[in-house]
């Protein structure tokens, strides 16, 4: 199967999932203001609806973590059923005549968008190719992030309307083509992290590395980063009227910096995370221009295109390490469970704060402190690790078994999972004339098939 095709699958099943789990999002939120106070509103979903999305992650999770990773075929194909039970818990939060019963369902209806994030997250990190993860990440949320817009602009609160919710059904629809076509590919296997994304994951037994820095550290740093971010960002509902700009209008801002970070962190991971913490300043400088409206919305836009950097970068940071082993893989959704527990405690200081500006610059300028202390810490346990002297398995393997110096280079990119055609590609030549050397490669190796050549040259790499 074309790994192309796999990756453009699963790039739409995460931009469909998140188009309209987004807009669900926004079409309660819009139905709370008819009951509740705009400060109150924010509350109830910014601080409370993001952790019943933390519990739903966490909830996927560790079913992932019970069943182990061969049950991520089958949670993609319960994607249907996960998008329909959420679709009937947003319709009867949207159109409910109560705002009490509106959030019950509306909070049911948060717990299985988790659930529905953590089902692409996973997907993502067992089938998407791993040097083009950033992009397809990225890319998904902006194709939802600019069609949330799109779908606002008929106006006249349209995403508040019964006749969004045919749409959404129609667009959960189309994610079900997409979610077999992607269980039918072919898994990622464990890699080697620190070769194929230029960082250094360490094994879970490592004793290089406590299990703190290990697991413990990424999470606390993504939960700070996003409690700076959401505090320090934090605009009251009633201001966001007062500039005269839609929530939905800030997706599509968003998806510029979605794309530019996911090119970035698959280019070089150490450059994304510097990037994810210098977007940490614009809520400064938003904080510091206080009423100043125009340049308030000026800054506004661009915080929103550089947080795609943040929003990128803390899904890959934990599909990186949930890729590091097989018994891993339950945590691929961690990354996006800690920032929203990040995001909801910002928001929680935000409101209480939004109106006591020197009290909230000075608290969020102390998280920021300590969350650049742990941001530096985890640089150096993930991407300054001293290389160690370890052998070139490639080589003494192609030296083993006669290898010519194309048929080494051919090798290398059969491990990461290289199609023929894609093979063709990188080295600027003929389909027939791969072939003709992977022939060759596997004649030299006694092997009849890639899988067998894999399975050969892991056993070299590990003997008994």
């Amino acid at each position: 199967m074309d790994r192309r095709r796999t990756d453009i699958s699963i790039c739409l099943l995460i931009g469909l999932s998140f188009l309209w789990t987004g807009c669900g999002y926004l079409s309660w939120f819009y139905h709370l203001a008819d009951f509740y106070t705009a400060s109150s509103v924010d509350m109830l979903t910014e601080v409370i609806g993001y952790l019943f999305q933390a519990a739903g992650l966490v909830a996927f999770a560790l079913h992932m973590k019970q069943r182990g990773p061969q049950s991520t075929r089958s949670a993609a194909r319960s994607l249907g059923l996960l998008s329909l039970a959420a679709l009937v818990m947003d319709t009867l939060a949207s159109m409910s005549p109560s705002g009490a019963v509106s959030l019950i369902f509306g909070y049911a209806m948060n717990i299985i968008f988790g659930m529905i994030a953590g089902v692409y997250l996973t997907v993502l990190a067992e089938h998407a190719s791993p040097s083009r993860m950033g992009i397809i990440f990225g890319a998904g949320y902006g194709i939802g992030s600019v069609g949330s817009y799109l779908l606002s602009l008929p106006g006249g609160g349209f995403l508040s309307s019964p006749y969004v919710f045919i749409i959404y059904a129609v667009i959960i629809i189309l994610t079900l083509p997409l979610a077999a076509h992607i269980t039918g590919a072919p898994a990622n296997e464990a890699s080697s992290l620190g070769s194929a994304l230029s960082i250094s994951v360490p094994e879970p037994d490592s004793q290089s590395r406590s299990s703190f820095d290990f697991l413990w550290l990424p999470g606390l740093t993504i939960l700070f980063l996003s409690c700076v971010k959401s505090g320090g960002f934090y605009f009251p509902t009633v201001d966001l009227a007062g500039y005269n700009v839609s929530l939905e209008l800030s997706r599509a801002f968003y998806a510029a910096g979605l794309i530019a970070a996911g090119l970035i962190n698959d280019k070089r991971r150490s450059a994304g995370a510097v990037l994810c913490v210098a977007a940490l300043v614009f809520p400064f400088f938003t904080m510091i221009a206080g009423s100043h409206s125009n340049i308030n919305y000026a800054l506004w836009i661009g915080s929103y295109i550089f947080f795609g950097f943040y929003s990128v970068y803390r899904v890959l940071l934990f599909v990186d390490i949930s890729r590091s082993s097989s018994d891993l893989a339950w945590l691929a959704c961690m990354g996006l469970m800690w920032g929203r527990l990040g995001d909801a405690a910002g928001a929680a200081i935000g409101i209480r704060l939004s109106r006591e500006p020197i009290a909230l610059i000075t608290v969020m300028a102390l998280l920021f402190v300590i969350c650049i202390f742990m941001f530096f810490r985890l640089f150096q346990a993930v991407y300054m690790v001293p290389a160690k002297e370890t052998p070139d398995y490639v080589i003494s393997f192609a030296a083993a078994y006669g290898l010519s110096q194309r048929e080494t280079g051919l090798l290398r990119l059969i491990l990461d999972g290289r199609t023929n055609k894609e093979i063709a590609d990188e080295l600027y030549i003929s389909d027939n004339t791969v072939k003709f050397h992977v022939r060759n490669l596997l004649h030299k190796t006694g092997c009849s098939n890639r899988k067998e050549l894999l399975s050969l040259f892991n056993s070299y790499c590990s003997p008994a």
